[in-house]
């Protein structure tokens, strides 16, 4: 099951309007700045059929950012995990917690670094738009 995590105030759809969620208490938005721009690059790369969910929560796990890719028949999930220093220090945890997430639904993980987003920002922004074109998203 994939929805918006209960900490997170709002959604930001393709368009660059808000869709303001339910269930939401006074936390911030992200956790970090990493975080914080790869939802100002996600935020109007997409055509309405992605829509950017950041924190969202799939099964036991929440992720930074999952992008819903609406298709003819079914739906895919993109998931973008944005990986600081402080975090994912465990690679085999992250290998069997990724593993779970693929048995969970979710089609695809990317993982970026704080690196990639601030200083190699339109290779790593080509990598997730070729992924959400692969799955049948549009980019504009």
């Amino acid at each position: 099951m994939i929805r918006v995590a209960s900490a997170k105030k709002i959604v930001w759809l393709p368009d660059g309007e808000k869709e303001y969620v339910d269930d939401w208490d006074e936390t911030g938005i992200h956790e970090s700045q990493i975080e914080t721009e790869m939802d100002r690059l996600l935020r109007n790369a997409f055509e309405a059929n992605t829509v950017v969910i950041p924190q969202c929560e799939i099964g036991p796990y929440r992720v930074d950012f999952a992008l819903r890719i609406t298709r003819p028949y079914d739906m895919a999930v993109i998931v973008i995990e944005c990986d600081g220093e402080q975090f994912h220090r465990d690679f085999l945890k992250d290998i069997q917690r990724d593993k779970e997430l693929k048995r969970l639904g979710v089609h695809k993980i990317i993982r970026a670094t704080g690196s990639d987003i601030f200083s190699r920002t339109a290779e790593t922004m080509q990598r997730i738009k070729d992924a959400v074109v692969s799955y049948g998203g549009a980019i504009k």
